[in-house]
């Protein structure tokens, strides 16, 4: 009678166990369904944020590409009047030496 009565507690016991196993696994379950969720969602995330600063960055080079080309352009002119005037001058002198003669 006794021995029976442990066999059944064993078994109870046994089922518990189980039970407690099987709800165990389907939290474990549960758990890594959100974090694979979570994990998805953060890289979803970081690949929009990756794509916002590489928009950024495009801008920035531009502008950058912009500044440096008008910077040429006005470096282009200065010495085309700087050109310019250096020939006018050289002009003004011929007539001046040529009106002294």
């Amino acid at each position: 009678d006794a021995f029976l009565r442990r066999v059944l507690h064993f078994a109870e016991h046994v089922e518990s166990l189980t039970h407690e196993g099987a709800s165990k696994a389907v939290e474990v379950k549960a758990l890594q369904a959100a974090n694979e969720v979570a994990s998805r969602r953060a890289q979803a995330d970081l690949q929009s944020k990756l794509i916002q600063l590489q928009g950024v960055v495009d801008q920035g080079r531009d502008a950058v590409v912009q500044q440096a080309t008008r910077a040429q352009a006005k470096q282009l002119k200065a010495q085309q009047d700087l050109a310019s005037s250096l020939n006018a001058l050289e002009d003004e002198f011929a007539r001046v030496v040529s009106a002294a003669l």
